[in-house]
């Protein structure tokens, strides 16, 4: 009798059985029972395995349906007799923080923009689709697309960090007018755009704050006559922002060197060029979205 009870209260507490010479009743369905346990517990932990499968997938599917919204979203590459526009897009993730876009304001002025949301991932993604938007769209209130200073003070007033789960961006905007060749540009805690005229890269840049952190930051205009066969290239932090072979951080200055020996994106796509940045990675790749975007002006 003492046998078959601690037969069970070992059973029932979790042995896959107990050998015993008894062959009591009691025994017998105390196996029964921990096996009836185990099968269930079993089946139960298959079901908990197959939806994480499933949601896993459901994600997946979700996360590719939003990247390739997202990629549909960027301007078709462009050639006209004024300029031709090539770009090259490469999020960390499926889905990053970069976004960029132009089109024409009027029949003279053409407008274009890149900006960096901080953060990766979905989040990020809708909050530059939204900031991209409103830009497409022309939808900043009093903003004169025209003067890009006047978007900036817009963005920063509608996009506080507060109201957006401490997100913020940077930005770099600029207007070309095809006419008399000026480029009106201004920019909000980003690097600079470079614009090469005879293999000369001159920096263009005005001094701001990122959008959201200060609701007082002041921005201005600076402007640039563009020459004949110059080229203009405006990028995101994450195509030089690695960390080289020698574990060193690679630099803005040491990147602008690349694009003047390089003489960057003169195939369709300047994937070359951001082949030869990758190779001086340590880890062969880039750890941030790389967006870069390059005009060519006729």
């Amino acid at each position: 009798e003492y046998s078959d009870l601690l037969a069970m209260q070992f059973i029932e507490a979790g042995a896959i059985d107990y050998y015993s010479t008894s062959r009591s009743k009691k025994t017998l369905f105390a196996r029964i029972q921990a096996a009836i346990k185990r099968t269930q517990n079993n089946y139960h932990r298959q079901l908990y395995i197959r939806a994480l499968e499933l949601n896993k997938q459901s994600t997946s599917k979700e996360f590719t349906a939003a990247s390739q919204y997202i990629a549909d979203l960027l301007p078709r590459k462009t050639e006209n007799d004024y300029f031709s526009i090539n770009w090259s897009f490469l999020p960390s993730l499926q889905l990053g923080g970069d976004i960029f876009g132009y089109y024409w304001l009027d029949d003279e002025h053409f407008m274009l923009y890149l900006l960096d949301v901080s953060g990766h991932g979905l989040e990020a993604s809708l909050y530059s689709v939204t900031i991209m938007n409103l830009l497409n769209n022309e939808l900043l209130g009093t903003a004169n697309f025209l003067d890009p200073s006047s978007i900036l003070r817009e963005l920063n007033r509608i996009f506080p960090i507060e109201k957006q789960n401490n997100m913020f961006f940077t930005i770099w905007l600029g207007a070309y007018n095809i006419h008399s060749r000026k480029l009106v540009y201004s920019n909000a805690g980003s690097q600079p755009a470079i614009l090469m005229i005879d293999n000369k890269p001159h920096r263009l840049a005005t001094k701001a704050t990122i959008i959201g952190i200060d609701e007082d930051s002041e921005y201005e205009n600076a402007e640039i006559q563009v020459p004949k066969n110059s080229d203009l290239y405006i990028f995101s932090d994450g195509i030089y922002e690695i960390k080289k072979i020698n574990k060193e951080m690679m630099h803005l200055e040491e990147f602008i060197a690349f694009l003047v020996e390089a003489q960057a994106c003169k195939d369709k796509n300047c994937q070359s060029f951001i082949r030869s940045i990758e190779k001086q990675s340590i880890t062969g790749g880039f750890e941030d979205d790389v967006s870069l975007l390059h005009l060519h002006f006729n």
